[in-house]
């Protein structure tokens, strides 16, 4: 039996989950008033410096103490930063970096590309998706970590890399120069049927100003029928980017309410908001935070949206940033917030309203709700895909003897089925919502077998039963053609 290798997607940039929610802009350099306590510190700074033996700095020392006082808060959010760490931080919102231009997936026998960007060195160099590293520069790619490899290709600007790939029976070595690469915060799709489909990856400084023009070009058309807004990952970025894009959906109103250290609520407002006469479904999960939490709580609060998939990361804070005298940066909690009807964020989250686990079945279940009616599941050897957009997500099937089993989930959602699971029988039973025909798929039937605790269908059983679908290919390349039932 051969089984899915499942692959970790990456980054195609080494950096932390940025959940942050900032206002939207930096406070000019910070300066103190002269205190008691301002004072002691200053002086124990300078008696230190002076005296102890170890020989330590004045700007060491004050290094240390600042570090000392934010981790005293114990709030992962406020934090200090570096000239160079402040950087990296900007980056990870705008989504740049000094690279090639890949996304990188390790499987259990190697590391291959997932994705090359438009406009990149890689794309000029002619690397293509599913080609498979085998080494960089001189390093031959073994054992390395995905984050090794990571390390490998970033590097400074005008910098030459060279990258060996195996594509079939071929290895071929490929040169460029890095270069600063900006990677796309906004994505766009308009599916057959006239389904919208907007994914945020980040809310950056332009990303409202890109979603805004996008939403304009689907309004404009005749056939416009529903909206799927896709915030799954997405960690956050500047309050005023979210309540801008919020603005195309709600009318003036409460954005979020905000509580500050004095107990003030301090409300923040859509100003110019419009409502959107289609139906709209929101798309989340465990790493959907901070303005993604804002946005859709506040969606999910003036029933402007459904939303779709697991309970959000629960990062419900608000930081400004202050930039200090040598450069460096102070990000710091100045508020938590509330959504529009005062639900608590921070350490809860955002519950769905319909609860969907797994990233495959959260797409094929938003189309379907949004009302697309013809859906392709395609399956390149290790890149899957939903009419056209990669989804970050394996597809869980088996292989043997000239049988291929799907997990039932999968199946039913591309159908638009309900699931039942049957304890008594071990069984599942699918059906189509309002429609009369049923069918039960269980291991002593011979259509369905467990593994792992999950449930997969004999995908020619399926058909047979809901001719509406068709499969084409095998393990390593597959289609999935789902179109209304006759």
């Amino acid at each position: 039996m051969n089984k899915t290798k499942k692959r970790t997607r990456l980054p195609i940039w080494k950096k932390a989950v940025i959940t942050v929610l900032l206002t939207a802009s930096v406070v000019p350099a910070w300066t103190a008033s002269a205190s008691e306590a301002t004072d002691k510190v200053q002086l124990v700074l300078e008696i230190l410096a002076e005296n102890h033996v170890g020989g330590a700095s004045e700007d060491v020392l004050s290094q240390s103490a600042i570090k000392a006082m934010v981790e005293s808060l114990n709030d992962p959010y406020t934090e200090y930063m570096d000239k160079s760490q402040w950087g990296q931080f900007v980056n990870g919102i705008t989504r740049s970096y000094v690279g090639v231009g890949i996304q990188i997936s390790k499987a259990e026998d190697g590391i291959y590309i997932e994705r090359v960007f438009a406009g990149t060195p890689a794309e000029g160099a002619g690397l293509k998706q599913d080609d498979k590293i085998v080494k960089v520069n001189d390093t031959a790619i073994t054992e390395q970590t995905a984050d090794e490899l990571v390390a490998l290709i970033l590097g400074e600007e005008g910098t030459p890399v060279s990258i060996t790939v195996q594509r079939g029976s071929e290895q071929l070595a490929k040169s460029m120069s890095r270069k600063a690469v900006s990677l796309p915060v906004l994505e766009s799709a308009y599916l057959k049927g006239g389904v919208g489909y907007l994914k945020v990856h980040s809310f950056s400084e332009d990303a409202d100003e890109q979603f805004i023009a996008k939403l304009a070009e689907m309004k404009a058309k005749s056939d416009f029928r529903s909206l799927v807004v896709d915030l799954r990952d997405n960690p956050g970025g500047l309050l005023d980017t979210a309540g801008n894009i919020a603005g195309q959906f709600i009318k003036d109103n409460v954005l979020i309410h905000t509580k500050t250290n004095k107990g003030a609520d301090n409300p923040v407002s859509i100003v110019g908001g419009t409502a959107l006469d289609v139906p709209v479904y929101v798309l989340v999960n465990g790493n959907s935070a901070s303005a993604s939490e804002v946005l859709a709580g506040a969606l999910q609060d003036y029933e402007a949206a459904v939303i779709i998939g697991t309970q959000t990361y629960g990062k419900g804070s608000v930081q400004n940033v202050y930039s200090l005298t040598d450069g460096s940066m102070l990000k710091v909690t100045i508020e938590e917030y509330f959504t529009p009807k005062g639900h608590p964020v921070n350490k809860v989250g955002i519950t769905p309203d319909l609860t969907v686990e797994g990233s495959l079945n959260q797409l094929l279940t938003g189309l379907r709700a949004a009302g697309a009616t013809d859906l392709e599941v395609a399956k390149n050897r290790s890149i899957v895909s939903v009419n056209g957009l990669q989804v970050n997500d394996v597809l869980p099937l088996l292989e043997e003897d000239g049988r291929l089993w799907i997990h039932s989930r999968v199946l039913a959602a591309l159908i638009g089925a309900e699931v039942e699971w049957l304890d008594a029988e071990e069984a599942v039973q699918i059906g189509v919502k309002d429609a009369a025909a049923k069918a039960v798929f269980s291991p002593s039937a011979g259509n369905a077998r467990l593994e792992q605790e999950l449930l997969f269908i004999d995908v020619s059983a399926f058909a047979e039963k809901f001719p509406q679908l068709t499969v084409e290919g095998n393990e390593t390349k597959l289609k999935l053609h789902a179109v209304p039932e006759k």
